[in-house]
């Protein structure tokens, strides 16, 4: 055979050019696991170290969900590059999952040389046949280029265009396999350049009279609609539409709300600083059908028009929405390269496409629609509820001069009672007694008239004889004026009637609320930058738990007179999100449910695979995302809790939430005397010391407030002498250790308990 390497002009080595093809395509990061047969592109890409960052980990699914959320989080292709056979297929889920979430990832396989397989004889890492990996990856790819033999590599620079162009158009994972012999053979030169004209607006060919005539029927139908809402999900991300959804939303002024699996598919409007607020955004609840907010359902439910936008039909998202049929025949739907208008079906306009061009049909209305009311989404169903950090706190409210002080405790979804509208405001308060039993501060909602002392006289009445026998300082609710916000101005959990009450995973969500809602008010950021940090009544600095933390009256979908922020920032670069939530399958799913709208989510939750969550929060933050919060069960981490050991030499810092309850409690909600689903007890804590982090183990509510505390002291940034030993540290992990009554989210108990009947009814409906 001829060596290839001597062909002549124009030509370059393999290697190099598929590194060519892939900066071309916007990669800039690349995870993988160095094998024998994938050494030569390896070294192509240490060549050109300078194109394209390599990160190695160390098992095979972590390099697949670490690409995916890379690539998720710069919203363009990322690599992951394998070994053939033991390296590659050990990874198959991991891209399954990217296909389902429809995420770009161009998975790179080494293979057998093109010599080698001529000799005749099996060549380890092979299965049945040497295509077999291949014919694996056909069903989780959407597109593959392979050379198989020599005279593969005339055309290969050509093919592999076409394959990262259609990883872009389509937002789904490729794959490139490339014998270690042929990467070092040269093929003809290509001018990849050129795949950037074909990745803009029009990335598929597209009748202009048919995307015309579909903006008409939308426009016509928003126009009509008196009560629309815009259901939002996960393709709005994946296409880069957040902003023109935005937009849309502004122009409908309607409530917004996300689909499950959609949930944080915003996150990079929520981390660009303050679009999602200038341009009119702010989701304020997720639609799950029966499994979900009662009010959320009814807007939606009684909607006249629901838009879902990047919301493919998935059980996750729509199985239990009992009256799905007759909801989708009134709705419209703009999905990935379809478009359903009521019964009328557009078939390849791009998403991409179709959300512009209604977006500049509505403003040339030069009208609102008849919906345009810009009601806040609690508006319509009632006040929504305002959930701060478990324990006391003081409460100032200025109205004006005036200013009344007291004191809240925060109460979990189980502890809490509707109180009503405050002076029109939407939003709860709750007070819960010495007892455990919940009391409402504030029975009807309306405000009293009077002055400060008055008003705190008549709202002493409304509590009974027992309640005002207790200390003052623990829990009492003196008087709410009529300010636009409440400020908690101090934390003291340790002293706090309920920080000594056992974790429920519903507290995680509500203490990492607060604190996202802390750092955002201007608190030093996690990573140790320096922000403005908040001052106290009496000028000293606070910190952490500790800050002014401004509740808005009004958490409406439709936000004016924001100070428009600095516009283009490169989340490479910088973010504006003080972090990022990254929860994994189980339970921990169904925790980030019940986080403040305003949290950036990046989840797994069409796919649902176990184990996504630290490999996520790795490849999330090498590529300059905000620094990650994991949420993650004992048993999803014993599958990939181990890649924290690589947090040092990568530099990445993530806090790591393991809930640790001794078995696999979501399974155990389907069959409650399962002892399948017992995990054995594993310290966490310690071993978080011998993976090169930091860890500590909470029961607590208290000890979890302080623990947050530590962990978003470190690793930069610590001037805290007691906690100074965390400064050196790459992660912070926190066992929370679960107790058997709490072990389990009421979410997911609501959940498992609403997924039981509609099995059941649907059993019934068949006999």
């Amino acid at each position: 055979m001829k060596n290839p390497t001597d062909r002549p002009t124009h030509t370059a080595v393999v290697g190099d050019v598929l590194v060519d093809a892939l900066y071309a395509c916007g990669v800039r990061d690349a995870f993988g696991i160095p094998g024998d047969y994938a050494v030569p592109v390896f070294q192509a890409l240490r060549r050109q170290e300078g194109k394209i960052r390599l990160h190695t980990l160390s098992h095979e699914p972590a390099v697949g969900f670490a690409a995916d959320a890379s690539a998720r989080l710069q919203r363009r292709p990322c690599a992951a590059v394998f070994t053939y056979g033991v390296g590659a297929l050990a990874a198959l889920n991991a891209i399954a999952g990217a296909f389902s979430e429809r995420v770009p990832v161009v998975v790179v396989s080494g293979a057998p040389g093109i010599a080698e397989r001529a000799k005749g004889l099996s060549v380890h890492h092979s299965a049945k046949s040497l295509d077999s990996q291949a014919k694996a990856f056909e069903e989780v790819t959407c597109a593959s280029v392979i050379i198989r033999e020599e005279g593969d590599l005339l055309t290969f620079p050509r093919k592999l265009a076409e394959v990262l162009r259609r990883c872009r158009v389509e937002a789904r994972p490729v794959y490139v396999e490339v014998p270690r012999d042929a990467a070092l053979w040269r093929c003809p030169r290509f001018d990849f350049e050129s795949l950037v004209h074909f990745v803009q607006k029009e990335e598929r060919e597209m009748d202009s009279e048919t995307l015309a005539e579909c903006v008409g029927e939308l426009t016509h139908a928003a126009v009509q609609a008196r009560r629309p809402v815009l259901v939002v999900g996960l393709e709005v991300q994946r296409f880069g539409v957040e902003r023109e959804t935005a937009e849309l939303a502004g122009c409908l002024g309607c409530p917004v709300v996300t689909t499950f699996s959609g949930r944080g598919c915003l996150f990079s409007l929520q981390m660009g600083g303050e679009d999602h607020l200038e341009r009119g955004l702010l989701p304020e609840g997720i639609y799950w059908g029966e499994a979900g907010d009662s009010g959320v359902r009814e807007v939606v439910e009684s909607s006249d028009l629901p838009v879902f936008v990047g919301a493919p039909l998935s059980d996750v998202d729509f199985g239990m929405v009992s009256c799905r049929q007759e909801l989708m025949r009134r709705a419209v739907r703009i999905e990935a390269f379809r478009v359903s208008v009521r019964r009328h079906v557009f078939e390849d306009l791009p998403l991409q496409a179709v959300i512009p061009a209604w977006l500049q049909q509505l403003k040339k209305q030069r009208r609102c629609p008849a919906s345009s009311f810009r009601t806040p989404l609690s508006a319509l169903h009632g006040p929504s509820p305002l959930w701060l950090l478990p324990g006391s706190r003081t409460v100032r409210e200025r109205d004006g001069d005036r200013e009344s002080q007291g004191v809240l405790a925060l109460l979990s979804p189980s502890d809490t009672e509707d109180v009503g509208r405050q002076d029109g405001a939407s939003f709860r308060i709750f007070v819960e007694a010495p007892g455990g039993g919940s009391e409402s501060s504030l029975k009807d909602g309306t405000r009293s008239e009077g002055t400060p002392e008055e008003t705190t006289e008549r709202e002493e009445e409304k509590i009974p004889e027992e309640r005002k026998k207790t200390d003052a300082s623990e829990e009492r609710l003196l008087a709410l004026g009529s300010a636009d916000s409440v400020l908690i101005t101090s934390l003291s959990p340790s002293d706090s009637v309920l920080g000594n009450r056992p974790i429920r995973p519903e507290d995680i969500a509500t203490v990492l609320s607060v604190k996202f809602r802390a750092l955002s008010m201007g608190e030093s950021d996690t990573s140790g930058t320096s922000r403005e940090k908040g001052k106290g009544a009496e000028g000293e600095t606070r910190c952490s738990l500790r800050p002014a933390h401004r509740i808005p009256r009004e958490r409406g979908v439709l936000r004016e007179g924001a100070e428009k922020a600095k516009e283009g920032a490169d989340l490479e670069s910088s973010c504006a999100s003080p972090f990022l939530v990254i929860p994994d399958m189980g339970d921990s799913l169904f925790v980030s449910v019940l986080l403040d709208p305003e949290v950036p989510v990046l989840s797994h939750g069409n796919y649902s695979s176990c184990g996504f969550a630290v490999p996520a929060a790795i490849g999330s933050q090498v590529c300059g995302g905000p620094r990650p919060v994991v949420l993650v069960g004992d048993g999803s981490f014993a599958m990939t809790g181990w890649e924290l050991l690589n947090c040092r030499s990568l530099g990445v810092t993530p806090i790591v939430i393991v809930l640790n309850n001794q078995e696999w409690a979501t399974i155990r909600q389907f069959d409650p005397l399962a002892d399948y689903t017992v995990l054995p007890r594993v310290d966490f804590s310690g071993l978080a010391e011998a993976l090169g982090g930091k860890g500590c183990v909470v029961r607590t509510r208290g000890e979890l407030v302080e623990a947050i505390e530590r962990a978003f002291a470190f690793p930069g940034g610590c001037s805290d002498v007691e906690h100074s030993d965390v400064c050196t540290s790459s992660f912070f992990l926190i066992e929370v250790r679960l107790g058997r009554e709490e072990r389990v989210s009421s979410l997911l108990k609501t959940f498992q308990r609403k997924f039981e009947e509609a099995r059941q009814a649907a059993t019934s409906v068949r006999e």
